[in-house]
């Protein structure tokens, strides 16, 4: 987990019926069509029905992209922690880790759930707790560094990394001690690795 890059993706046949279906099932979602469409399908994986938006020979600004729509699903699936990670689930499993990641840095700088239910996220993000704690570790330093540190932060940091804000923050800065310059694995990357690494025993 969180050692290089992703395993190759499932056929789609082993993957559901996808993420947009599974937010579309849920009555208490109000996503209109579309939405999540350019999200669920990145354009290595559409083929001819769409074609890369940014030179990356290396790809990694997909898994950047899927970062980003890991925040954006805690916001989309309202906090809610089961359907989080249901929809989750129904990505790609090569996508899974970032998706996790993103997740994790929303719900611990945003807030919006109490002690018991980020226990619960923990347990349903088997296989990527070190992602949740990394993401969780960012949400952390950037709270902290612009002293705005909340309750909900607080509780994030002690559930997802089982330490607190600041301990979770000095982490991501001790990660940046001789982080060697970009090669064929981004530094960024490299960063986020040893950060996960840290964390790696969480929640067991």
């Amino acid at each position: 987990m969180g050692d290089g890059a992703p395993a190759p993706a499932s056929a789609a046949g082993d993957r559901g019926p996808g993420p947009v279906a599974a937010l579309a099932r849920d009555r208490r979602l109000r996503v209109p069509p579309g939405v999540l469409r350019h999200a669920a399908v990145r354009p290595r994986e559409a083929g001819a029905r769409g074609a890369r938006p940014w030179a990356d020979p290396s790809g990694y600004a997909e898994r950047v992209a899927d970062q980003g729509i890991g925040r954006a699903l805690w916001f989309v699936c309202g906090a809610d922690v089961e359907r989080l990670a249901t929809v989750i689930g129904e990505f790609a499993p090569a996508r899974r880790s970032d998706l996790w990641s993103g997740a994790g840095l929303a719900a611990a700088y945003a807030g919006g759930i109490e002690a018991d239910e980020a226990e619960t996220l923990l347990k349903l993000a088997t296989g990527f707790r070190g992602e949740l704690a990394q993401g969780c570790a960012f949400a952390a330093e950037a709270r902290l560094r612009a002293d705005l540190v909340t309750p909900d932060t607080r509780t994030a940091a002690q559930v997802f990394c089982r330490t607190s804000v600041e301990a979770a923050a000095a982490v991501t800065q001790d990660a940046l001690v001789d982080l060697p310059s970009d090669g064929p694995v981004p530094a960024y990357e490299l960063w986020r690795q040893r950060i996960r690494a840290a964390f790696e025993d969480v929640g067991g």
